[in-house]
């Protein structure tokens, strides 16, 4: 049965990992991108927070499994309980970083509506 659940999360692990690594190759750093260019900075920001939903998504999948077939009696209990703990905090992390995100590319967007509106006076 562990070799099972050992077998499980490192096969969990591979499909997360590529998957952050394929999306790092299409989404530069923020770095990357001129700091007056407020419409790439703005769809940076929107992509930046779906990324952080999928990440808070997957931590919460990653908490369901550890809450399936529960053993009191298991004396790694105590550790599946602290495990999943764990990952609802992350997903709560991903969370608030998404909602910073989106505030952020409404900030960008902001200063873009402000831009045109100037220059059609």
């Amino acid at each position: 049965m562990w070799t099972q659940w050992i077998q499980r999360g490192v096969l969990c692990s591979l499909v997360l990992g590529g998957l952050s690594a394929c999306s790092m190759i299409e989404h530069p750093h923020v770095d990357q991108i001129p700091p007056n260019d407020h419409s790439k900075l703005s769809s940076w920001y929107e992509q930046e927070a779906v990324l952080l939903r999928q990440s808070a998504k997957d931590e919460l999948e990653m908490a369901e499994a550890y809450k399936k077939n529960p053993d009191p009696k298991n004396p790694i209990a105590s550790r599946k309980i602290e495990l999943l703990q764990h990952y609802e905090a992350l997903a709560d992390i991903y969370k608030q970083a998404a909602k910073a995100a989106d505030v952020l590319a409404d900030e960008h967007r902001n200063i873009l509506r402000q831009g045109h509106i100037r220059e059609g006076n």
